[in-house]
């Protein structure tokens, strides 16, 4: 099937399908052979100057001819890129939550300006990263190199800690149950997603002092994870909106320029 004829309507049982796969490139010897990336695209709408960035410097790509993401996690790949444009039946959550399933490999999408909200729903849907396709490609492919490294870090298992006590952050009415990753207000639940309490958390922590950039990545995503500020940038964003959603000024959460963040108690004023 080429990528340019008419796609199918999307199908669950495609799930079943052996996957078809089209190698775009023949591999690079095997001494500078990087890392074979599957590149989920079945409407072929990314630029010819990006796939051909795709294919330097060791990537073996092999694009699926298929709408459906389910098809082709089965195929053995380090990377799994997908081209998640909204509204499109292969780049939504719960196919997200499907594929993850189905691959350990790293998942990253991208899309031209996309909100928020998708952002947001694809990574807590288990997406590894989400970049943007107005990036130059040699950045782009420089961001799928940095998630290949980090994961080849923590291929390793690692002993996994006591589960600790409950415990609690708080500061005006806020309140964060660091254990269970559940927020409220006055004695009211309000609902997060389980980073965006961590993040929250993070804050109130220190309520008034900065935390630096780096110091939420690791807490919230931890010190082996490969994530990009732009990512931080929009869960800071989320929790400004989930807060404003409940009466709470979004400029409690207020930026430091060049460093950070903090969350401003009430008695306290931006400076």
């Amino acid at each position: 099937m080429s990528m340019t004829q008419a796609l199918p309507e999307y199908d669950a049982t495609l799930a079943a399908t052996p996957p078809a796969l089209r190698l775009v490139t023949p591999p690079p010897p095997v001494t500078v052979r990087v890392a074979d990336v599957l590149l989920v695209d079945p409407a072929g709408s990314l630029s010819p100057t990006l796939a051909t960035a795709l294919t330097r410097d060791g990537l073996v790509v092999t694009t699926a001819a298929s709408p459906t993401v389910l098809e082709v996690a089965v195929a053995p790949t380090d990377l799994v890129l997908v081209h998640a444009p909204e509204g499109q039946p292969w780049a939504g959550d719960d196919s997200c939550r499907q594929l993850r399933g189905l691959t350990a490999a790293p998942i990253v999408y991208l899309a031209e300006g996309p909100s928020t909200d998708h952002v947001v729903a694809l990574l807590d849907a288990g997406a590894d990263e989400f970049v943007s396709t107005l990036l130059r490609p040699h950045e782009l492919v420089a961001r799928l190199r940095a998630v290949l490294r980090g994961t080849r870090r923590t291929s390793a298992p690692l002993p996994v800690a006591p589960v600790p006590p409950s415990q609690e952050v708080a500061a005006d009415g806020l309140v964060v149950d660091t254990t269970c990753l559940e927020v409220t207000l006055d004695g009211q639940a309000v609902h997060f997603s389980a980073r965006e309490a961590q993040l929250l958390a993070a804050l109130l922590r220190v309520p008034g002092h900065v935390v630096a950039r780096h110091q939420l990545l690791d807490e919230v995503w931890g010190s082996r994870a490969s994530v990009s500020t732009k990512t931080l940038e929009k869960y800071v964003t989320a929790v400004r909106k989930r807060l404003e959603g409940h009466g709470v000024p979004p400029e409690r959460i207020a930026a430091v320029r060049g460093y950070g963040y903090r969350y401003l108690p009430a008695t306290t004023t931006a400076t």
